[in-house]
C-alpha cells in the first residue's frame, strides 16, 4: 500500500518521552513512522525495551552512526522516507488528537507546505506555556489576510519544520537537506522549503505540542553554540538577500543589532563583538542607520524580553 504520511523523529535520550510521541500517532498503514538514535548515552535498555512495544507498529527504528546532529537525523530519516508527506517531531513532543485528518483534507491538493499553529505545554507542571505563541500568530494572521507579509511571515520567519506538513517530492526535487550541525539545524532546511515551495497554505487545527522541560535548550549560552547560531545567522541573510526584493528584506527586517548584544550580555568581550561588526559590513547586514531611532524604544522592548525569557527558560538550560 502507498504510504501517504512519513513522520520523522530524531531521538537522543529520551525514551519516555518518545513513548508519548509514539503513541499520539495514529496505528494506520498510510503512516510511516521513522525513529533514528542520535547516539544516545543513557536509558538504553528503556529504548530497547520500546523497540519492542511498538514493534507490531510501522515504526522503522535507525542508528546515526554518521555525524552526531539531530540534522544528520533527519536526513537519515529523508532517506527512508517514501510517504508522499512528511512531518517532522521532536522526541520530547507529541501530536494533538486529530492529526490525520488535519492532514489527509490535503493529500489530494496542489499544495506544497500547510503550516499548522503549535501549543506549547511545561512538562513537569502540566501548565500552558506561551513557547508556541509567536509561530501560532503567524498562521492565525496568514489565515485571516493571505497577503504578502504574511506570506513572508510563513515561508521564511516560520523557522521548525515542526508542526508543517512538506511535500516529499518538493524536498528530493531540490535535494533540501538539514544542516548536520549541533543547533539550528533546521533554519535552513525551513528557508530553503519555504521557497522551494509554488503554493502554501495554513490551517487553524493545532496539531502539534512542544514541552518544556530539563534540557529543552541544550548549550544555548556556550559561546560555541553561539557560534554556530552566528554561523547560521549568515547563511539565511545571504539566502534571502539573494532571493527577495528589496521592500521584501526591508520587511523582514533583518539586522544584527540582537546579536551584538547577546555578545555583551554573555560576556563574550569586545573583541568579538568588534569582529561580529566587521562581519555585518562584508555581508551587507544593517546594524546602524537613522530607522533606530523613531525604533529605539521596539528594540529597548525586544532586549528587555529576551532577559527576562532568559531568566524564565534558565531551568531548562543545560550548559
Amino acid at each position: 500500500m502507498n504510504q501517504k504520511l512519513s513522520i520523522i523523529i530524531p531521538h537522543y535520550n529520551r525514551p519516555h518521552y518518545l513513548r508519548t510521541l509514539l503513541l499520539s500517532i495514529p496505528h494506520l498503514e498510510e503512516i510511516q513512522v521513522i525513529v533514528v538514535d542520535d547516539k544516545s548515552t543513557e536509558y538504553q535498555q528503556e529504548y530497547e525495551c520500546l523497540k519492542k512495544e511498538f514493534s507490531d507498529r510501522n515504526i522503522e527504528f535507525y542508528d546515526n552512526d554518521e555525524i552526531k546532529s539531530a540534522g544528520t537525523c533527519r536526513n537519515i530519516g529523508l532517506r527512508h522516507a517514501t510517504g508522499d508527506w512528511l512531518l517532522f517531531a521532536d522526541s520530547d513532543d507529541y501530536f494533538m488528537p486529530g492529526i490525520y485528518e488535519a492532514g489527509s483534507r490535503y493529500f489530494n491538493t496542489e499544495y506544497d507546505i500547510v503550516f499548522y499553529p503549535p501549543t506549547s505545554i511545561e512538562i513537569e507542571t502540566g501548565q500552558a506555556s506561551d513557547r508556541h505563541v509567536g509561530t501560532a500568530k503567524k498562521v492565525q494572521d496568514y489565515c485571516e489576510s493571505p497577503d504578502w507579509k504574511n506570506t513572508l511571515e510563513l515561508r521564511y520567519k516560520y523557522q521548525s519544520p515542526c508542526s508543517k506538513l512538506i511535500r516529499r517530492e518538493m524536498v528530493e526535487e531540490n535535494e533540501i537537506r538539514f544542516e548536520e550541525i549541533r543547533v539550528s539545524n533546521d533554519v535552513m532546511f525551513s528557508m530553503k522549503c519555504g521557497y522551494a515551495a509554488e503554493q502554501i497554505t495554513a490551517d487553524r487545527h493545532v496539531i502539534y505540542c512542544i514541552t518544556m522541560n530539563k534540557g529543552s535548550l541544550t548549550n544555548q549560552m556556550s559561546e560555541e553554540i553561539y557560534d554556530i547560531k552566528t554561523a547560521v545567522f549568515f547563511r539565511r541573510f545571504t539566502f534571502l538577500k539573494e532571493r527577495l526584493s528589496e521592500e521584501e528584506m526591508k520587511y523582514m527586517e533583518i539586522n544584527g543589532r540582537i546579536k551584538v548584544f547577546q555578545v555583551l550580555q554573555n560576556g563574550y568581550g569586545m573583541k568579538k563583538a568588534f569582529q561580529l561588526l566587521k562581519q555585518y559590513r562584508r555581508y551587507g547586514v544593517r546594524f546602524w542607520d537613522w530607522d533606530l531611532i523613531p525604533k529605539i524604544f521596539h528594540y529597548i522592548r525586544v532586549i528587555f524580553e529576551q532577559i527576562l525569557n532568559r531568566r524564565r527558560d534558565r531551568k531548562y538550560i543545560v550548559k
